[in-house]
């Protein structure tokens, strides 16, 4: 039995609140991730493929290593992320690493299913 409401019901306004409701978590989501990509401490190295260059990426504590990667590869190394989160813009996937008591990890993977960024919090 579906109750109607005085301004009528037809069925469709439920699926767009749950849509908005899932949008608002996915951008919620995603700038707190981006903001873990942004910072710039010095326990925090974030790097992208296209700006890495040899000499900073050896500095860069070990994260010119992640870049390129699989995402199989990424999980076999570390597990099951924390959580992921498709990102919609761009057509990837990101993954969040943060286990309490280990290193903190977000990669941003791209549509081809490489790893893009990374950020390293220590």
């Amino acid at each position: 039995m579906m109750i109607k409401r005085k301004y009528g019901y037809d069925g469709a306004s439920d699926g767009r609140a749950r849509r908005i409701a899932s949008a608002a978590r996915m951008a919620a989501a995603a700038s707190v991730a981006f903001a873990l990509l942004a910072l710039a401490t010095p326990n925090c190295r974030a790097q992208s493929g296209a700006s890495a260059g040899s000499a900073q990426a050896e500095s860069s504590g070990g994260v010119s290593k992640w870049i390129g990667m699989t995402t199989h590869q990424v999980r076999k190394k570390l597990g099951e992320p924390t959580s992921s989160q498709m990102l919609q813009e761009t057509g990837g996937l990101m993954l969040i690493y943060a286990k309490p008591g280990k290193t903190h990890y977000v990669f941003e993977i791209g549509p081809n299913g490489k790893v893009d960024k990374v950020a390293v919090i220590h």
